[in-house]
């Protein structure tokens, strides 16, 4: 394995001086890529809500905001009201999703031509990458993601 392989995540800047410390004493190189606010990036929003999702499918929350997401485009209001049918069926958002998937679904919300074509692209990367999180490492799978949308 390569240096260039490995990244040590920190929430904050203060904690990475002990890893930079121990890198420095044993001649490991290393590039610190500290910055303010990383976590509120869009983009880092979006992977660890792909993250999220894919390792615990009933988080309606990180469903919503990808889904929602520029990538995606699913409408918010069209999302909140298939949010409301999750709850009133107790189902995640990403089951009612995919209940909404086929062309005739069960009572709820009305998709449009468009709206369903990104619902369907919305599912279908899903489903693709979810069913590589056993055989990909974190890292390869967040790539693919990054490729994939």
């Amino acid at each position: 394995m390569d240096y260039s392989d490995c990244a040590i995540l920190v929430r904050n800047n203060r904690d990475a001086n002990v890893y930079l410390s121990a890198l420095e004493s044993r001649g490991i190189p290393y590039r610190f890529q500290g910055s303010h606010g990383l976590y509120e990036r869009p983009e880092i929003r979006l992977l660890l809500a792909f993250a999220k999702l894919v390792s615990n499918p009933l988080d309606s929350l990180s469903c919503h905001h990808l889904a929602a997401s520029s990538l995606f485009g699913l409408g918010t209001m069209k999302l909140l009201t298939l949010n409301a049918y999750a709850r009133q069926q107790s189902i995640s958002l990403l089951d009612a999703l995919l209940e909404h998937r086929i062309e005739s679904p069960p009572e709820g919300v009305r998709l449009e031509p468009p709206e369903r074509a990104r619902l369907v692209g919305f599912l279908d990367c899903l489903e693709e990458l979810a069913g590589k999180l056993l055989e990909l490492s974190p890292r390869a799978l967040l790539h693919a993601f990054l490729v994939r949308s």
